[in-house]
Parts: structure tokens; C-alpha cells; sequence
């Protein structure tokens, strides 16, 4: 329903929107009602709604990657730590790093 909700308001409805039971279909909206804080019907388009529906679920799905690959990697930590651990990142990162782990030794 946010979803719906956002999309109604994407399409220029200025108002607090309150939708009335319909039925959806993933990205295919049917049968909603939308009314303004004054209880007065909204005329949506529901074309335009599909349209930025579908869109949508499309820009979601071609980004799926971001999302597997963000929770795939390794944290920023181990990250840097794999960088400093096989001398990359150039002199002055490693000289950086080192500072960091001679301040705070690793106990015996």
C-alpha cells in the first residue's frame, strides 16, 4: 500500500491519501479508491500508475546484483585488512595502517 501510495502522490495528489480496499496483481493495479483528508473520491490515472508501477519493479529487478553483491562482500574492516595485509594500497596507507597497529598491539 505505501508503495501504491507513493506512486499516487508521484502522479501530483497534494493530500494525505487513503486508499479503499481493491485488488493488485504485483504491478498491476486495479479497482483502488483514493480520497482526500476531506473524504472527497480522487480521479487517478491508473495507466500513469502501472506505468510507474512497472517501472519500478523493472529499475528493482536490473539492480538485483547491488543488493546480492552489498551483502556478499566483506565488511570495509576485512576489506582493509586484506588490502594491508598484501601491501597494496601504496606508501602512505600502509605507513597509516602500521601507525594504528604499532599505537595498539596486538597482545602476545
Amino acid at each position: 500500500m505505501d508503495f501504491l501510495r507513493a506512486i499516487i502522490k508521484h502522479l501530483g495528489v497534494n493530500c494525505t491519501v487513503t486508499l479503499k480496499d481493491g485488488e493488485t496483481d504485483e504491478t498491476v493495479v486495479t479497482n483502488y479508491t483514493a480520497f482526500d483528508d476531506d473524504g472527497n473520491e480522487l480521479t487517478i490515472d491508473y495507466d500513469a500508475v502501472q506505468t510507474i508501477a512497472e517501472q519500478a519493479v523493472s529499475d528493482y529487478t536490473a539492480t538485483e546484483y547491488q543488493r546480492n553483491r552489498a551483502k556478499a562482500y566483506p565488511s570495509i574492516g576485512e576489506q582493509l585488512d586484506m588490502i594491508f595485509h598484501a601491501g597494496l594500497g601504496g606508501d602512505e596507507f600502509q605507513a597509516a595502517i602500521q601507525a594504528v597497529k604499532d599505537a595498539h598491539p596486538k597482545p602476545e
